[in-house]
């Protein structure tokens, strides 16, 4: 599960969330992804039906998030550890404001 929240006070577009597994599972662990992600319906983000961790690691193909917004992204791996644990995986959200942020 992945969850994502604007904190900020302007809309975000072209969200993108991105999590390239095979980085976290090195040989000799392997992953398959078991279908594509999903979002609650009526989410604002738009999941990628692509993606594999992989070649295809972003796991939104777009999106929008208003100010103090937050959505969840679920998405299930099926691991095959070949050796001792733990994995550790990182996902890296981006997004564009839709005007500039004054920071005074």
């Amino acid at each position: 599960r992945v969850t994502v929240k604007n904190v900020g006070d302007v809309l975000l577009t072209t969200v993108q969330l991105t999590d390239s597994l095979n980085r976290t599972f090195t040989a000799p662990a392997s992953f398959t992804v078991v279908g594509a992600p999903v979002v609650r319906p009526g989410s604002p983000l738009l999941v990628n039906t692509a993606y594999n961790g992989a070649t295809q690691p972003n796991l939104l193909t777009g999106g929008r998030l208003a100010p103090g917004e937050q959505d969840t992204l679920r998405l299930t791996v099926l691991v095959r550890p070949g050796g001792p644990g733990p994995f550790y995986s990182t996902v890296v959200a981006t997004a564009r404001a839709t005007e500039p942020v004054s920071t005074t």
